[in-house]
């Protein structure tokens, strides 16, 4: 099953009437498990992420429970900025906040580099802005972008140009 991209299984397992949902920081593990009739997404699925930070963020879930906010969350597990990013997008913060753009701005306010220099932890809350949600189609491109995929080929969407002339 390793040719095909996951694009294409999690369509197949929705036309089998398969429910198939986005990675949870809580919920998921490293690789893909079965949640109330349907198949959580594992870590290992975002791209970018791989054994070594789904390991640790299993361990920081062990060792003090759930997260409960992104600060925490990235305080943890270590895990690069990117990375996180590419959770955001995968929606894994969607249980926190289900504005994406939220998540990521919160991710740029509070993330700090591991062993860079010693954490101070300030409050950011008044750094956070109202930011609109993006439409539908900002969503599936961001999802789609930032799931791992076999396949080499870019993804072509319905992207229309938004040029004034």
């Amino acid at each position: 099953m390793g040719f095909y991209n996951l694009e294409t299984l999690k369509e197949d397992a929705k036309r089998h009437g398969i429910t198939v949902l986005n990675p949870h920081i809580n919920k998921s593990r490293s690789v893909c498990i079965i949640e109330n009739d349907a198949i959580r997404l594992g870590f290992l699925n975002v791209l970018g992420l791989g054994e070594a930070f789904a390991k640790a963020i299993e361990a920081g879930k062990a060792k003090q429970g759930d997260f409960r906010s992104i600060g925490d969350f990235l305080e943890r597990t270590g895990v690069p900025e990117e990375v996180a990013l590419n959770m955001a997008s995968a929606g894994a913060f969607d249980n926190l906040e289900t504005n994406r753009r939220k998540v990521k701005w919160e991710i740029g306010l509070r993330y700090r580099p591991v062993n860079s220099q010693l954490s101070l932890p300030l409050p950011a809350n008044q750094d956070m802005v109202d930011l609109i949600a993006p439409d539908e189609l900002g969503e599936d491109a961001g999802r789609i972008q930032c799931t791992q995929s076999f396949s080499r080929r870019p993804y072509y969407g319905k992207v229309t140009p938004s040029f004034q002339r």
